[in-house]
């Protein structure tokens, strides 16, 4: 899931969840160019647990509009992606 500002410039946090792994496994973030990891790793240890485990990672969106896709990968090749778009808001509308 991802929550936050999606403008150019704006900060929003990513967070992935995750069961059914070993301490020996990790899960892995790949940001797209222009991105920045603000908070959280990019190889994140996980735990022992058939429980949901929530990681989240706190980014940098750049300074222009933009598509980005994310992928979180874990030791044991499971992989899912996320695109966000980074757009600058526009004045529209009623509420606009």
């Amino acid at each position: 899931t991802a929550g936050g500002n999606f403008t150019p410039g704006g900060e929003f946090t990513l967070t992935a969840y995750i069961s059914g792994h070993s301490s020996s496994d990790q899960l892995t973030l790949a940001l797209p160019p222009g991105f920045t990891l603000i908070d959280g790793k990019v190889e994140t240890p996980l735990r022992d647990s058939t429980s949901r485990q929530a990681i989240t990672w706190k980014v940098k969106a750049p300074t222009k509009e933009t598509d980005g896709l994310f992928s979180a990968t874990t030791t044991r090749k499971i992989k899912q992606s996320l695109n966000i778009r980074i757009r600058k808001v526009t004045a529209s509308g009623i509420f606009g």
